[in-house]
């Protein structure tokens, strides 16, 4: 038993102390354990214990969301399915073995993802105190960008992304140098190797540790709602025709609302778990596919829209719809309109996030993350998408591990150790033998400043849009 004590400047007066039981077959690190109890990524932000537990709780919604939704497909299934609808003893028999393999790996693969450790850089990467205070110390940027490669030669750190500049990325949260392919998250408040994005589905970054286990349930998510709206649907269609009589009237809504939810998210989570194949393949995670200048309009957007919304009256907005609530007369007659209504809506949804799922098989293939596929890293040489690109079986191995064995199983074999990775060096030069340090320094600050000008743009798009809300609610008030 050890005890972890956080003492935070600015929360000095709420220390809050964590109990860790090292239990031999259970590994659960301490980065676990603080997303557990809502206190990874905040800082200083949460100044109480009850922010601190509103957003533990609001973390984890995703995940016990899942859970209950597999708990009741768990009875659909098993018992309105096999043991009330279906007849024939063999069919019965087959349906639940592979049910319950298939719901076996999937939770498995689903455990694995959420309590797996999150890869933090190693202790080298961190800067002792003397650089950090000669890194605040430093005049200029050119200075800083001197003490931090000499930094990295004198302790042999093992870097060859780059920042715009031709700089070594070094993140001003954490104080450590990024290894390559690591990113800080805001969410779980580190950096994180091979840092791909946070998956609130999972409450954790999908990273180097547990990549594996990611795209695998999603591959036996998929494969269980598949396997459950093609065993369910021969049942629908007698239940549509009125071909099939239930022992229990409620027995019939199981039926019905199991057959839309496996065809929804088996839609849904092809799409994902393609797109998470297809980074394997390109070695690359999903935060190398976003490009900057979309995420600072998202950030930028989102934070206009936060000041927007936040001097907005929802009170006559609240009223109507409860009056239309209230005013709304359900019978069994609209009850086939809704299912239809329901399935269309789920199938255009589900398409849609079917989409991200192929993506990933793609970047699993080409060995890219979602951020590399978006915006390539950088080398010495300049930027290249393809630098991580050995092949697509290479790529798998990167991922899944040299034993073809373990590939199914959410067992980790991932190759390497998150900090170094094969680089396909020559095809990079090949595609940019002239670039240079000070070429790339001239093209940071060129986009730069062309960045700097969109982004201002944006702002001004946001405040004449805010500007016009606020307009035609006042026209609206006073009508």
């Amino acid at each position: 038993m050890c005890f972890i004590l956080d003492q935070s400047s600015s929360v000095a007066q709420y220390d809050v102390v964590i109990v860790v039981l090292e239990v031999p077959s259970l590994r659960c690190s301490q980065s676990v354990i603080m997303r557990f109890f809502g206190c990874a990524g905040m800082g200083g932000c949460a100044d109480s214990v009850f922010v601190r537990f509103f957003i533990c709780v609001f973390r984890w919604m995703p995940v016990c969301l899942i859970i209950a939704l597999v708990i009741w497909a768990y009875y659909a299934y098993v018992i309105q399915l096999c043991f009330r609808t279906v007849e024939r003893l063999p069919e019965r028999v087959i349906y639940l073995f592979i049910f319950h393999f298939l719901l076996l790996l999937f939770l498995w693969s689903y455990y694995q993802t959420v309590f797996s450790e999150i890869g933090q850089p190693q202790k080298t990467f961190y800067l002792t105190s003397e650089v950090r205070h000669d890194l605040e110390s430093a005049a200029d940027e050119a200075e800083c960008k001197l003490i931090l490669d000499r930094f990295v030669r004198q302790h042999q750190i093992p870097v060859a992304n780059r920042a715009f500049d031709g700089s070594v990325r070094y993140c001003h949260k954490c104080n450590c140098v990024k290894p390559d392919r690591s990113h800080h998250c805001s969410v779980c408040g580190q950096c994180v190797l091979k840092f791909d994005h946070h998956c609130p589905w999972v409450n954790t970054c999908v990273n180097y540790c547990n990549y594996k286990f990611f795209v695998l349930f999603l591959g036996y998510g998929l494969a269980l709602c598949l396997f459950g709206f093609f065993t369910d649907v021969q049942y629908f269609i007698a239940f549509w025709k009125n071909e099939l009589k239930f022992n229990e009237g409620f027995g019939r809504f199981h039926i019905l609302f199991l057959f839309f939810v496996s065809g929804m998210f088996a839609v849904s989570l092809s799409c994902l778990f393609f797109y998470h194949l297809y980074l394997t393949s390109r070695n690359q995670s999903t935060i190398g596919n976003v490009p900057s200048s979309l995420r600072t309009l998202f950030c930028t957007s989102l934070a206009q829209m936060r000041s927007s919304l936040a001097n907005c009256d929802d009170t006559d907005h609240g009223h109507q719809i409860r009056m239309f609530t209230n005013e709304l007369k359900f019978n069994e007659g609209f009850g086939r309109f809704h299912i239809l209504f329901l399935f269309f809506v789920s199938g255009m949804f589900a398409v849609s996030l079917s989409c991200l799922f192929f993506y990933h098989l793609y970047l699993t293939s080409r060995n890219q993350s979602t951020i590399e596929s978006f915006r390539p890293p950088l080398f010495s040489y300049g930027p290249d998408k393809n630098a991580y690109n050995l092949g697509i079986r290479r790529n798998f191995q990167q991922i899944f591990g040299q034993n073809r064995l373990l590939w199914l199983l959410p067992i980790f074999s991932s190759c390497g150790d998150g900090v170094q990775y094969p680089i396909n060096i020559r095809e990079g030069r090949q595609q940019h033998p002239s670039m240079s340090a000070s070429s790339m320094g001239y093209q940071a600050r060129k986009s730069g400043q062309i960045a700097a000008l969109i982004n201002e743009f944006r702002f001004l798009l946001v405040r004449l849009a805010s500007i016009c809300y606020r307009t035609s609610r006042g026209v609206c008030a006073y009508t």
